[in-house]
């Protein structure tokens, strides 16, 4: 049972950090209804004051970067099956998280309230987690922060080196294309850690590589396969040449693909990241080069196994789920 010293110290500190968070997606009553109606819905008979530490059965609470994010939910999912295959003692909550550090925030409170033993988070901005992982920490609960980073507080980082995908793409284009190509790049929701490291390795590879290339230009897609199609469309308008289009997932690259098609433009080198199926059935038709697989399976079973690690006392270090590039030579093996 968790002090009610340590629980009334973190309630306080993530009541501050409430107070200058702004409102995203929804307010503050949306966001307890939420989290209490997932934690409803995820859990049978589920013990009011959370999971109990003997005999490892642990009751890990699991926010999502948003639910309806296919990658992102994929990865909770992978959670909650392999607990629930190999930890049958234990126990998963959820809360979407709705793409809303606020959202999120109050998430993690309520899962203090509950005393959960674990609290994996997947950070909708990384600044604005910190006092969520700070108030965890402070009520001794340890966090898994699976696939996403925050950039403050405690926890055990579970998932791919994001700059090294910025690097595979990097290495793609400059093995596939002649010097002096003319690249669009369609980046990652701003505020994200992983979308700072997925541009920042593309370019510095290209960089330290002296490779000629030209940056037509770089936009925020925030991960939308319709923003994907909007800048696109946009481009094609603005550019009357470019050789490659990287994207920082499939959805906008997927969003790309379909305003070249429309634009009858063929022959564009697209790269996406995570190998969703509809990038496979691309790839396969030869409209889409190649998507990196970060593979949401493997990170979950790891954020699961590294909960049940933390929650009996150890102590873990970082652990990372390679990329894997997948192309029409491995789309059906991979």
């Amino acid at each position: 049972m968790k002090k009610m010293l340590a629980l009334l110290m973190a309630m306080s500190l993530i009541g501050a950090s409430l107070i200058g968070c702004g409102s995203g997606k929804g307010g503050e009553d949306a966001a307890a209804t939420n989290s209490d109606t997932q934690a409803a819905e995820n859990t049978d008979a589920q013990d009011e004051e959370g999971g109990s530490e003997e005999g490892g059965a642990y009751t890990f609470g699991f926010i999502t970067l948003a639910d309806s994010d296919v990658w992102c939910k994929s990865v909770c999912t992978a959670f909650q099956d392999y607990v629930a295959q190999t930890y049958p003692d234990c126990k998963v909550v959820t809360a979407d998280g709705n793409s809303d550090a606020n959202l999120q925030i109050q998430a993690v409170e309520n899962f203090i309230a509950q005393q959960v033993d674990v609290i994996v988070l997947q950070p909708a901005d990384a600044d604005a987690a910190g006092p969520a992982v700070e108030a965890a920490n402070a009520a001794g609960i340890p966090v898994i922060c699976s696939a996403i980073k925050a950039n403050s507080g405690e926890y055990t980082y579970v998932g791919p080196e994001n700059l090294e995908a910025g690097k595979m793409h990097a290495e793609y284009v400059m093995e596939n294309c002649e010097p002096g190509a003319k690249i669009l790049y369609l980046q990652g929701t701003a505020g994200l850690n992983h979308s700072t490291d997925r541009y920042n390795g593309f370019i510095d590879t290209l960089d330290d590589a002296g490779f000629d290339y030209e940056l037509l230009a770089a936009q925020d897609g925030d991960y939308l396969r319709t923003e994907g199609l909007r800048i696109m469309e946009d481009w094609i308008q603005k550019f009357p040449e470019f050789d490659a289009v990287v994207s920082s997932n499939d959805q906008m690259a997927l969003g790309a693909i379909e305003a070249l098609k429309g634009a009858g433009i063929e022959g564009t080198i697209v790269l996406g990241l995570d190998a969703t199926d509809d990038a496979r059935a691309e790839i396969k038709a030869g409209t889409m080069a190649g998507s990196l697989k970060q593979d949401a399976v493997a990170i979950g079973k790891a954020s699961a196994d590294c909960s049940f690690r933390v929650a009996g006392g150890e102590k873990i270090e970082d652990e990372y789920v390679p990329f894997v590039m997948i192309t029409k030579d491995n789309v059906d093996t991979e």
